[in-house]
């Protein structure tokens, strides 16, 4: 049973003037007469009238609710979250309504609807569609929808449950595996392949599906970081110790003050004896002197920020906060700071000197590659200048943001997840770096985004315990989803290299308030002092639980068995 509903406008009076200015500059005669948000709620059984007036006011359907006057006149496009996923704002949206009484809520989801004109007055062509559609979603993130017949049983599609399959390497050897690679985007090596193949070969059984997404996102360089830790050779000379050796050789020869460092989620230098506040078992808030250590952490999250730049920043903040509380039997995440490297920005109506790009003596891209938008050059620091051709922007996969929209999109992803769950965004960097050395370009069209905090953590907490046989692993957090697939492999690749639909599948979904939930619950846990029940903790980030949990039995000095159809699931097709 379903419901669909028009709320109000979409959009502020500010942002409807930016859009409308963003459309206007297309020249392509659309104009945009307005918006409203329309909300889809999936009902267990009907509800009563007290209870649908209580889902009216929930989501604000009063007066000023309804399709616009100019609806009748307008052309209309629907924009909802990427059909097959739930949106983070569709999770908080349900939660509040169960906690409100309505039991038979469902799902709650949210799309935008667009009521545009054309110079025609007709319905868009195919052309001024191409010209104002990427203006009016994020195609990684969201499906634009004609025709909203039937939308209802799209949005809230249930699937069942897909069986094993297996590749057949037994018949086909490494090719069938390399097709596999190529099909999951596993990102395996050539040795990983020959690896798996001979192994399973003398199991005298074929691999599952499943086996080897797990030993794909387990076993990715963003995961182990076997580059870092492979031999180094430096003109034809092997070196003592690799370049992960090399980072840790400051550690190794002054390790003073340092209490963990490259062997957890976070490293932990000494602290002092201070003063700290919070409940007690009995429920009641105290102080309490304890000696407590600072914690740290630095890391990237740089392909899902090239592919939707507000939801990789957020995400990247999400997964080193999960780091930091994490670290030891449980800590506190305090401050956080982003940063980002990329290309040049080439801002329109300010390019700038060194942003000027001389095409090389190669082929321009193919279709499908992309290329950045053409910009004209206002008077910036090189004062004014001719209409920069778009041959003289160095091109880029199709799929990835530019620069520009990195730097708009991204530093909001991380501040809002910072702020969400309660921790503030202190600090950062921004650079853009692009240059021509020696016939090729370098530069960050696959950025970095820099994600790292401090903390503290109890003296006592700081390390994990071994696991005792029939010990309990427990997921904090939400259910799993059809999303944020293959993150680890799909991190681990050349950008482009992957199929732009498995590129999406491996971009997060930040949701700060669960994630906030759940640290409150670790927070409790610490509070305990010496009654913390927590031996061992590790957050689920890329890869997922194919790789937390066997990180955290692995680390406990045991072995598991996983029943995958126990964990909790909002995507029963999966």
């Amino acid at each position: 049973m379903h419901l669909t509903s028009i709320g109000k406008s979409a959009l502020s009076a500010f942002r409807l003037d930016k859009l409308r200015s963003a459309l206007n500059a297309t020249k392509s005669g659309v104009t945009l007469e307005d918006t409203r948000h329309i909300y889809f709620t999936e009902l267990a059984s009907e509800l009563a009238a007290k209870e649908h007036a209580l889902l009216n006011r929930l989501l604000s359907l009063d007066s000023g609710a309804g399709a616009p006057e100019v609806a009748h006149q307008t052309y209309s496009i629907l924009v909802i979250p990427r059909l097959g996923t739930i949106s983070p704002w569709s999770s908080k949206a349900t939660d509040i309504a169960k906690h409100c009484a309505l039991p038979q809520v469902k799902r709650i989801e949210r799309g935008v609807m667009f009521y545009l004109k054309s110079k025609s007055g007709k319905p868009l062509t195919d052309a001024e569609k191409q010209a104002v559609l990427p203006l009016l979603h994020d195609r990684m993130t969201e499906s634009v929808i004609a025709d909203a017949t039937g939308i209802e049983d799209k949005v809230f599609k249930h699937g069942t449950p897909q069986p094993l399959s297996r590749v057949d390497i037994l018949k086909g050897g490494n090719a069938a595996l390399e097709g596999a690679n190529r099909e999951l985007g596993l990102a395996l090596s050539t040795d990983e392949i020959e690896y798996l193949v001979e192994n399973f070969t003398k199991l005298g059984r074929n691999p599952t599906d499943v086996e080897l997404m797990m030993f794909a996102q387990a076993n990715s360089e963003h995961c182990r970081h076997k580059i870092f830790n492979a031999d180094w050779i430096i003109d034809d000379e092997a070196q003592a110790i690799s370049l992960f050796g090399m980072i840790r050789n400051t550690h190794k020869l002054h390790p003073k003050g340092t209490v963990v460092a490259y062997s957890d989620n976070s490293s932990v230098i000494e602290g002092a004896e201070i003063e700290r506040f919070y409940p007690r078992a009995g429920g009641a808030y105290e102080f309490s002197k304890e000696l407590t250590h600072i914690l740290m952490k630095v890391e990237t999250h740089n392909h899902p920020t090239a592919i939707a730049p507000f939801a990789g920043a957020a995400t990247g903040s999400g997964g080193e906060i999960r780091d930091e509380g994490a670290t030891g039997t449980g800590s506190k995440p305090k401050a956080g700071l982003t940063g980002f490297s990329v290309s040049n920005l080439n801002i329109p109506g300010f390019i700038q000197p060194w942003e000027q790009y001389n095409p090389l003596p190669s082929p321009l891209p193919q279709a499908g590659e992309g290329t950045l938008p053409s910009h004209t050059r206002g008077r910036g620091a090189g004062g004014e200048g001719e209409a920069v051709r778009e041959s003289s922007t160095y091109g880029k996969p199709g799929r990835i943001a530019t620069p520009l929209q990195i730097m708009i999109d991204g530093p909001l992803g991380g501040a809002a997840f910072n702020n969400e769950f309660g921790r503030p965004n202190l600090t950062g960097y921004f650079r853009t770096f692009e240059e021509k050395v020696n016939g090729e370009v370098r530069g960050y069209h696959k950025p970095i985004m820099l994600a790292g905090g401090l903390g503290s953590i109890k003296a006592e907490h700081t390390h994990k315990h071994d696991l005792p046989e029939g010990a309990l692993l427990i997921q904090l957090g939400g259910p799993g989803m059809l999303i944020g697939l293959g993150g680890g492999a799909a991190s681990s690749m050349d950008t482009g290299a992957n199929a732009e639909n498995l590129d999406f599948d491996s971009v997060q979904r930040g949701n700060p308030e669960m994630q906030r939930r759940a640290q409150e619950v670790i927070d409790r846990c610490w509070q305990l002092g010496d009654n913390n029940p927590i031996l061992s903790i590790h957050d689920v980030g890329a890869g997922g639980i194919s790789n937390a949990l066997p990180e955290l039995v692995h680390g406990g000095g045991k072995g598991a068995r996983f029943e995958l159809r126990n964990v909790p699931n909002e995507e029963r097709g999966m």
